[in-house]
């Protein structure tokens, strides 16, 4: 135990007897927020700030057997380290007792986790960071974040990484400190594994089980460690082809002038949904400012649950069209992307508040009822064999669902179980819904399976937890419209999810980023009352009862001039599938049937408002409009997956490009690079990056002659292309059924069907 502790901080005064202030090592302190206590057996330590015991230590040089004589911390109360998820709200907290228990407690104070979605430790500041290290507990996060670096664990210790956090780690330096034992250097390897990338760091002098907070504890400095943490080799470069490993206190910068594929945005076809929908969207985006797509995809998503197993499409005898679509809005945090899916969404949030409202006045009778027959049964219980009849029991209510947002299958089934027309599940951050098929409970396998069965409506056997009975859905149907930021979605699309098809049956946007201002454009209330009303006409469209008493859909068929436009399509579609490989090979497959798909709903819809008479049978119109909109997801699929699978190079100089696009005049070298700093290390890269942009006819350097008063003649680049379209077949050429009139005639390989 150290006589002269309070020497170790800056600005300290005494307070009084045996007490001190100080500047807090641990954070940018600059109101002297710690107080150091002495006391006959001990010192202590206490930031107002709340940072942790172990970052005041580790920045001050310090540790605990310089406090209180003892090698381990005496802790007089417990310590708390809140997570937060990308979005900067707090999810949970892990709570550290003395002795190194530990418990873990939701935002809402539970002592519990089930149900909540993991994420790293603080992972808002990895989200930012360019190099990040990860250690195997908060304790050495907070002695790493005391010493300047950007640290992340995972609640729980080793073996508890989870796989799909790899995408808050894309385009990082990464390097992993493990504990000085075999536990340590496994969960080392283990992450290593999962990320595909980081530098595995080994501290030198370490005794066993000892930590990075014991390394800095036992005299290591930030100039030491930065130089074993540079020279430490790195076996699985963050880049491929990259041979350097950046210092942590440096940037990872691109050499490399990769220029991406540019494929430029196409707008979502609007004007291919009939009714009020078009000026819904229009309207809707103006308000909220953003794109289109924004608005359109939850739109079509809620509008195909709203029909849900009401309809299906017989395409063949063997080959039925669900009214089932999964729409994904990709874009950064901060986007605006949640209140458009709200503002679509809303009248089926509408119709869910409705729903409560008549279960509460239900079981508010129920209540009533079952009262009465608790007596009744009492005095059956009391009364002479035979002398009154048992009562019947009330049978309970059931609230009538038509959104859901938890994504575990158990509580799904019951959903579906109760609900037979079916579900949309909505979510603002699609992160969770990935994070659920990585789960394993039990011994039982992933969650992804049953929502395939959810995908295709297909019967659903879901075995329950605290009984022995299963959940049976003869025809489970969820839809589901959520978003997802980039990043996130890379490190989600792992390759059983592209293997199993999960990824194909994904309809993405990726609209390019809008600058928001303010607007005083709402939505016409005429407009959102018409789209209420489709809402309302496709929720109260009623199953089918058969023979059996079974719930079935309403089986409408093509039309002889839909299936023909259709037949061409199809014969069209599958050759261009032909010419790709991999995972757009696989989402081409799948959107071969969103065609169908979407023309079914868009019947509905035309069917309620009267645009036609025949329920039975899709039109060509409404065919034309799901091929145009399909047509649109196969666009945006090449340019999404063109993305999410290109080189870190290519990313940031895609990044670049679109600083460059949102510019309304030519910039100079020097503001190009003082504007990102971030991926451009000085005026000669700035220089090459923006020749390279040139070179590739991106856009092209000019010369502005010096000015009246002398000087040196000016050098500005503009970028004057994007990128080419993506091949829309009906663009220029008219309508749909227009760009496949040259389309052959599909010879008929046996008997066509005849329902």
């Amino acid at each position: 135990m150290r006589n002269d502790i309070p020497s170790y901080f800056k600005d300290v005064r005494p307070t009084g007897q045996g007490k001190w202030q100080a500047k807090c090592p641990a954070h940018d302190d600059g109101t002297a927020s710690l107080t150091i206590t002495s006391t006959a057996d001990r010192w202590l330590l206490h930031c107002h700030a709340n940072c942790h015991i172990e970052a005041v230590l580790s920045g001050a040089g310090l540790s605990y057997s310089d406090l209180s004589g003892e090698s381990s911390p005496l802790v007089e109360s417990t310590l708390e380290y809140d997570y937060h998820d990308a979005d900067g709200n707090h999810v949970y907290t892990v709570v550290r007792k003395p002795g190194k228990q530990f418990r873990q407690r939701k935002a809402n104070g539970e002592w519990s986790l089930k149900g909540v979605t993991r994420v790293p430790y603080r992972l808002p500041e990895v989200i930012k960071a360019d190099t990040v290290f990860i250690v195997e507990g908060e304790k050495d996060a907070e002695t790493l974040r005391a010493n300047g670096f950007t640290s992340t664990c995972n609640a729980g210790g080793a073996g508890k990484w989870q796989a799909d956090w790899s995408g808050y780690f894309n385009g990082k330096t990464v390097y992993i400190l493990p504990d000085n034992d075999d536990t340590g250097r496994d969960h080392a390897r283990d992450v290593q594994a999962m990320l595909g990338r980081g530098v595995i760091v080994e501290l030198p002098g370490l005794q066993p089980k000892g930590d990075v907070s014991d390394w800095f504890a036992g005299g290591g400095t930030v100039e030491q460690f930065r130089e074993i943490v540079s020279s430490s080799p790195d076996t699985t470069p963050l880049n491929p082809g990259k041979s350097e490993v950046s210092s942590p206190n440096t940037k990872t910068k691109s050499e490399n002038h990769v220029i991406p594929e540019l494929v430029e945005f196409a707008p979502f076809p609007t004007d291919a949904l009939p009714g009020a929908l078009p000026e819904f969207i229009r309207q809707g985006a103006r308000a909220a400012c953003c794109d289109e797509s924004f608005i359109a995809l939850p739109l079509l998503a809620g509008l195909a649950s709203a029909v849900g197993n009401s309809t299906a499409l017989a395409v063949k005898r063997n080959w039925t069209a669900p009214s089932i679509l999964w729409c994904v809005v990709i874009a950064e945090s901060g986007s605006g992307k949640s209140a458009p899916q709200r503002l679509a969404l809303s009248p089926l949030r509408a119709r869910q508040r409705k729903l409560v409202r008549e279960y509460d006045l239900a079981y508010e009778a129920y209540a009533k009822e079952l009262e009465i027959y608790s007596k009744a049964s009492a005095d059956f219980k009391k009364a002479k064999p035979g002398a009154m009849e048992p009562p019947d029991p009330p049978i309970a209510p059931v609230c009538k669902r038509v959104l859901v947002d938890d994504t575990t299958v158990e509580a799904l089934g019951k959903r579906l179980s109760e609900n037979p027309r079916g579900l949309l599940c909505a979510s603002d951050e699609l992160s969770g819904w990935f994070s659920s098929f990585s789960r394993y409970k039990s011994g039982k396998s992933s969650d992804e399976p049953k929502w395939l069965e959810f995908y295709g409506a297909q019967m659903s056997v879901i075995d329950r937890a605290a009984s022995k009975r299963p959940i049976v859905i003869d025809r489970a149907s969820v839809s589901l419209t959520g978003t997802i930021q980039p990043g996130i979605l890379r490190g989600h699309l792992t390759a059983d999810h592209k293997a199993s098809g999960l990824a194909a049956r994904l309809l993405f946007a990726m609209p390019p980023r809008i600058v928001r201002r303010w607007t005083e454009d709402e939505i016409a209330e005429h407009i959102e009352e018409s789209v209420s009303d489709i809402y309302e006409s496709l929720l109260s469209l009623e199953l089918n009862i058969d023979e059996e008493g079974e719930a079935k859909p309403y089986f409408c068929r093509l039309a002889p001039d839909a299936k023909r436009v259709f037949v061409k399509y199809y014969d069209r579609h599958n050759r261009e599938s032909q010419a790709l490989d991999g995972d757009l090979f696989a989402a081409y497959s799948k959107l071969e049937e969103v065609a169908a798909r979407i023309a079914l709903v868009i019947h509905c819809i035309r069917h309620a408002l009267g645009e036609t008479a025949d329920r039975s049978h899709v039109d060509l119109d409404s065919m034309a409009s799901g091929i145009q909109i399909v047509e649109w997801f196969k666009s945006e699929a090449r340019r999404v997956y063109g993305v999410l699978q290109e080189s870190q190079a290519a990313t940031e100089n895609r990044s670049l490009i679109q600083w460059l696009s949102a510019q309304s005049e030519p910039v100079t070298a020097r503001e190009f690079y003082r504007a990102n700093r971030s991926s451009v290390e000085s005026c000669e890269h700035a220089d090459a990056l923006l020749t390279s942009f040139a070179n590739a006819d991106l856009g092209s350097w000019q010369e502005t002659p010096p000015s009246e008063l002398g000087g040196r003649p000016t050098r500005k680049f503009i970028l004057t292309k994007l990128g080419h379209n993506p091949l829309n077949p009906w663009e220029n050429e008219g309508s749909v059924q227009d760009s496949l009139e040259d389309e052959p005639e599909s010879p008929v390989y046996g008997e066509p069907w005849q329902p």
